[in-house]
């Protein structure tokens, strides 16, 4: 799979970015690993409780490890939220630059709203989509390392775990094919509202004189406003229905390891509370790994609308 293909984000970052990305993919990493750390930590805990006596040992390694991990969100947060102003902006300015310097005859041909488009929403989709970036390589790494600790404890867990994720992520990438396709689609309908709103605006005056037309128009702006949201709700509610399947489906996935391989395997029971705790640190990443696909998909869609429209200006530069 070609993850510069599939999250052009990725791509992107690379092409305009004047920082290194390496730091806050590390910081990423650590975040995970500490995380996945939470798991060892609270099973050791939860081993030696006992009323009337604290383990101060685990205490402080769990402070820490919490401690640690709000520095590090706080810090790769702030960062990636910067880096994705920051590229936003660099965009912002060369497109600007570039169509300062076009033929004004060329440039009539492009359609205006596909230029307020890209400098305004466009861009803000791809600022925006940064900092989720950073998380989810967070969440792929408390996966991994969860499953390591699985595979430590089970390997029978491991290998079930390790089949159900896998064809869960299947169905979730084509998934992501159908959004891309889809929204692309409802960014030629957007285009039409954007170019309607504007001539009403440009236009208010002969619309008040004519009202006969200002009616037609109106029709057409609200029946291009409800394909746009036909197009986007039907693109997006397969993505919540497989949310709410993968959800269901991991809880079978927990069911599955607490009721059925203790009664299949010898001794299996003897590590159920700590392989129950390591799942339940699984879901939520995987969850948001899902979560983030329409958002993906959305900045896929706005980075080519911002190459497509780059392109069209050097073509035209006098």
């Amino acid at each position: 799979m070609d993850i510069n293909n599939k999250i052009r984000i990725v791509h992107l970052f690379n092409k305009e970015s004047s920082e290194s990305g390496t730091n806050l993919i590390l910081i990423s990493f650590a975040m995970g690993v500490l995380q996945a750390s939470l798991i060892a930590v609270i099973n050791s805990a939860s081993e030696i409780a006992n009323y009337g006596f604290l383990n101060f040992r685990n205490l402080l390694l769990f402070t820490f490890i919490i401690t640690v991990f709000v520095i590090c969100f706080k810090y790769l947060q702030t960062k990636s939220f910067i880096i994705g102003e920051n590229i936003a902006h660099k965009i912002r300015c060369r497109l600007s630059n570039k169509l300062r310097k076009s033929s004004f005859q060329e440039l009539e041909k492009i359609n205006p709203s596909d230029i307020y488009m890209v400098f305004t929403n466009d861009t803000n989709t791809i600022a925006q989509s940064f900092p989720i970036l950073f998380m989810i390589i967070q969440g792929i790494v408390v996966v991994i390392f969860s499953l390591i600790y699985v595979a430590v404890l089970s390997r029978p867990a491991f290998f079930v775990c390790l089949c159900s994720i896998s064809i869960g992520m299947l169905f979730y990438l084509k998934q992501a094919k159908d959004i891309d396709i889809a929204l692309q689609a409802a960014t030629k309908f957007q285009s039409k509202v954007f170019d309607m709103i504007s001539d009403i605006i440009h236009g208010f005056k002969e619309l008040k004189i004519n009202q006969k037309k200002n009616d037609e128009l109106y029709k057409d702006l609200i029946s291009n406003s409800k394909n746009v949201k036909e197009i986007k709700v039907n693109a997006v509610l397969p993505i919540v229905r497989m949310t709410i399947y993968a959800n269901i489906f991991f809880y079978i996935l927990i069911a599955i390891v607490i009721f059925v391989l203790p009664n299949l395997i010898t001794g299996f029971s003897n590590n159920l509370p700590k392989l129950t705790a390591a799942l339940l640190f699984i879901i939520p990443p995987l969850t948001n790994v899902g979560g983030s696909i329409p958002v993906f998909a959305n900045s896929n869609n706005a980075i080519d609308k911002v190459y497509s429209l780059e392109k069209k200006l050097d073509k035209i530069q006098e």
